[in-house]
């Protein structure tokens, strides 16, 4: 089985598994979490030993790898820089402040807020809705798990993802102020070439610095933003892929260079296993998206889960938690994600920044 089209064939709704491979990395995600949520911060997750990057953190690298091509899509198909950011904001916020009060209750449930200031809960709340929450507490809330006092975790990764929504507008807003000399196609590929250089410096310690999470977002998503820009001249392969993976093999043997070589692998494997075709999955998947709400369900609920049952096997812990977070991220996207993105048609009528798409296609491709 192989895709036979170039990436350019796969881009509309329906025509990809994308969607379907999005819903892997956020279960994936609370797959690794289950070790640390049994053992603590200490305990090494899914392939941490071996790779030097997590399950879950291969499954975010994903994450941004599909992004970057989703996202230089959508920009070019929107009329105006606000109309983009308007979409985005739908596409994160309005699950992201309804989760986050959901927790926030079922924290206070769970302890009374006996030791609880009016500032404990303002600023969970207020940060977690300006991405920059989490790692807030609330005073006994999860004290006793092994992973003590952290409610939700995962969404530290968020603010990575709208920096860059905001750097590729903003690239594409420069691109048009030098006259199209510098198209999006070339600052992606400086973005990939210098991150990445970077970051075959470093030793497996430096990438878990924030510099080296933010160098690692950078790279994997311009790898889709790059994709994205040869999208009409890509066709993933299978040999190709199996040849990146020799490679990996290669550099984790020798500890070379595993890190960006890693990222190769997982953004052209996920172009490789997104455009074999669609069946019955991946069209559901296109039609209930859980992806998002999964992974900011997730982890409050492994630690919930942690905390009224005393799981010790991490296994246990990630299956109750997922049959418990799946239906949870159902009501998510049908009750909240998905009616907030039919407001995407109300919007103020400003002037738009781009005339047409054509402006985006033409100084981009």
């Amino acid at each position: 089985m192989k895709s036979e089209k170039f990436i350019a064939s796969h881009l509309e709704p329906g025509t990809n598994g994308f969607g379907l491979l999005r819903l892997f990395a956020a279960i994936a995600v609370v797959y690794s979490h289950a070790w640390g949520i049994v053992g603590g911060n200490e305990a090494f997750e899914p392939l941490e030993a071996q790779t030097g990057f997590s399950l879950g953190w291969h499954a975010v690298n994903l994450f941004f790898a599909l992004s970057g091509i989703l996202i230089a899509e959508s920009l070019s198909r929107r009329s105006s820089y606000f109309a983009f950011g308007w979409a985005r904001i739908l596409r994160i916020y309005p699950a992201l402040i309804v989760v986050t009060a959901g927790v926030y209750l079922i924290a206070l449930t769970l302890t009374g807020a006996v030791d609880w200031r009016l500032s404990d809960s303002f600023m969970y709340v207020v940060r977690n809705a300006m991405l920059v929450g989490g790692g807030v507490t609330l005073p006994g809330v999860f004290a006793d798990n092994p992973i003590p006092g952290e409610i939700n975790t995962p969404l530290w990764t968020i603010k990575f993802e709208v920096m860059a929504y905001a750097s590729v507008a903003a690239l594409c807003f420069l691109s048009q102020m030098t006259s199209n000399r510098l198209s999006l196609k070339s600052f992606s590929l400086a973005i990939v070439i210098v991150t990445g250089l970077v970051m075959m410096t470093f030793d497996r310690e430096e990438m878990h610095s924030y510099f080296g999470h933010a160098l690692r977002f950078a790279f994997t998503f311009y790898l889709g933003v790059l994709a994205w820009s040869f999208k009409d001249q890509i066709r993933p392969r299978l040999i190709t892929l199996a040849l990146i993976f020799s490679v990996n093999v290669f550099l984790l043997a020798n500890n070379v260079g595993f890190a960006p070589a890693q990222i190769i692998l997982v953004a052209y494997g996920a172009l490789y296993l997104g455009t074999l075709g669609t069946n019955a999955l991946t069209r559901f998947t296109d039609r209930q998206d859980y992806s998002y709400g999964v992974y900011i369900i997730g982890f409050p609920v492994q630690q919930t889960v942690m905390l009224v049952s005393g799981i010790t096997d991490p296994l246990m812990n990630f299956f109750v938690s997922i049959l418990i977070a799946l239906p949870l991220a159902a009501v998510c996207w049908n009750f909240i994600e998905k009616p907030a993105l039919k407001f995407k048609k109300y919007r103020l009528h400003t002037s738009n920044l781009t005339e047409k798409r054509s402006w985006f296609l033409k100084s981009n491709v």
